[in-house]
């Protein structure tokens, strides 16, 4: 990956940003089975909630038509910067 100019990356980090993704668009116990975990408290592990996922779910419900699965790619960014530090 140095070759890319990618640093700080492992393979393992693809699993936690699916399942951060598989949240954002479903719920836990689907991450779950997606993952394979018996124990949902280790898929709780590896989807990350960041502050602009919890302000787009509260804006959410004051505007039903609103998807707040839906959200810029900042989230995606950040998500990325977090996952080196798990």
């Amino acid at each position: 990956m140095p070759a890319a100019g990618v640093t700080n990356f492992r393979f393992h980090d693809t699993r936690h940003t699916a399942a951060t993704r598989v949240l954002r668009k479903s719920n836990l116990r689907v991450a779950q089975r997606l993952l394979g975990h018996a124990d949902i408290a280790t898929t709780a592990k590896y989807t990350h909630a960041l502050d602009d996922d919890l302000r787009d779910a509260l804006e959410a419900t004051s505007n039903p038509r609103r998807n707040p699965t839906e959200h810029s790619t900042d989230a995606d960014e950040q998500l990325k910067c977090k996952g080196k530090d798990d």
